[in-house]
């Protein structure tokens, strides 16, 4: 990763785009315009650098030039919600590129995802899904490979791990009310910095050099608020609020007998190496 952590953010759509069929007030393009601009505050506030592949809401780049923009960042993260031909569907969907499976970025776009994944679904209420897409397709015959995952290649073209994030299904009529409520996109782009800043190495709340405490049963700090953020996934009740009660717990001892770590509970030096892939 880079010396100065630094996220590249993609708002997906531009203009008035993806009005929802359900839900006539709902814009795709409104949304991930308002949670680029929130998650690039609370970002910020992290010590971590922010680009955006836009600065004009209403206009429409490349999808490839999008994901370059990405060149020398350690994440580029495009925002979007999905849709469906019918109003049931409902889950948060994570997209990671692959062309070669073996390699580090893979591996990267892949743990990326999934943690972002986990953590939105639970802030929604809702399930996820993690996908492997390749981009494929020259749409308008210029000989790039530009369809829908193109942004993703871009990433890919530069060396950066990238991840689509779709914010449920705006064809489900209580996401796309969901998704309107500013105070909500607000829970996602505090959820959503905490795991970036902890994939980061930023489990603080500012970027400092600092000793990572011991943490256990009864602590409460922004700390804890970051490991519960690394362990969704590991506990079925767990909420990132800071308090490390029963539930956290629970999480920490499933991470640690999945991991082969000893197993007692406590978040010590090596428990935080594995989260964090010292």
């Amino acid at each position: 990763m880079s010396k100065q952590p630094t996220v590249c953010l993609d708002a997906g759509h531009y203009g008035k785009y993806n009005r929802s069929p359900v839900v006539p007030e709902y814009y795709e393009s409104d949304m991930v315009w308002t949670l680029q601009l929130l998650l690039k505050e609370r970002l910020e506030r992290k010590g971590i650098t922010v680009i955006t592949t836009r600065t004009d809401k209403e206009k429409d780049l490349p999808l490839v030039d999008r994901g370059e923009a990405a060149k020398g960042a350690d994440l580029f993260l495009s925002l979007h919600s999905n849709a469906a031909e019918s109003a049931t569907p409902d889950w948060v969907v994570g997209i990671c590129f692959a062309k070669d499976e073996g390699s580090d970025i893979d591996e990267r776009s892949r743990q990326i995802a999934t943690r972002l994944s986990q953590t939105v679904a639970q802030v929604m209420g809702v399930d996820y899904q993690v996908t492997t897409r390749s981009s494929s397709k020259d749409r308008d015959g210029d000989g790039r490979m530009d369809d829908y995952y193109g942004v993703l290649r871009g990433a890919y073209n530069v060396g950066t791990v990238g991840v689509i994030l779709e914010h449920g299904f705006h064809t489900h009529a209580a996401t796309a009310h969901w998704l309107l409520e500013e105070r909500n996109l607000q829970k996602l782009a505090d959820a959503e910095a905490e795991v970036i800043a902890a994939w980061l190495g930023i489990p603080a709340e500012k970027l400092v050099d600092i000793q990572l405490p011991v943490l256990k049963k009864g602590a409460k700090s922004d700390t804890v608020k970051a490991l519960q953020a690394l362990l969704v996934g590991y506990g079925q009740s767990i909420a990132v609020d800071g308090s490390f009660g029963g539930a956290t717990d629970k999480a920490v001892r499933s991470y640690q007998q999945a991991n082969n770590l000893s197993i007692d509970g406590s978040v010590g030096p090596a428990t935080w190496a594995k989260l964090l892939g010292r």
